[in-house]
């Protein structure tokens, strides 16, 4: 069902996607809701993303720690909830490092 809904985005038959994305989050939102988060980032629909990767992470979902390195949530990156839940899952240090940081 994740791959269908993002292939038929990628072909531009938005209802298609719709409906897969649809099925699959009635039949596996208390079990794989990373999945979900994976196909609504593919989308381009970050917050949708972003609130199942939180209900993920409630429901310790064992895909969150390939939350960092997932290709499939490369566009979530840049947005300030990416960092804070990298360190949530521990997977990132709480400060940015800074390129002075350790120079004497």
């Amino acid at each position: 069902m994740v791959g269908l809904a993002m292939v038929y985005s990628a072909l531009g038959r938005r209802a298609d996607s719709d409906a897969a994305l649809q099925s699959l989050e009635g039949k596996f939102a208390l079990t794989d809701a990373y999945a979900i988060a994976e196909a609504h980032a593919y989308r381009a629909e970050v917050d949708a993303a972003f609130k199942w990767l939180d209900r993920a992470y409630r429901q310790r979902d064992t895909e969150m720690s390939s939350v960092k390195t997932d290709p499939l949530l490369r566009n979530l990156h840049d947005d300030k909830r990416f960092r804070e839940l990298l360190v949530k899952l521990r997977l990132a240090p709480e400060k940015p490092f800074s390129t002075d940081e350790g120079r004497s």
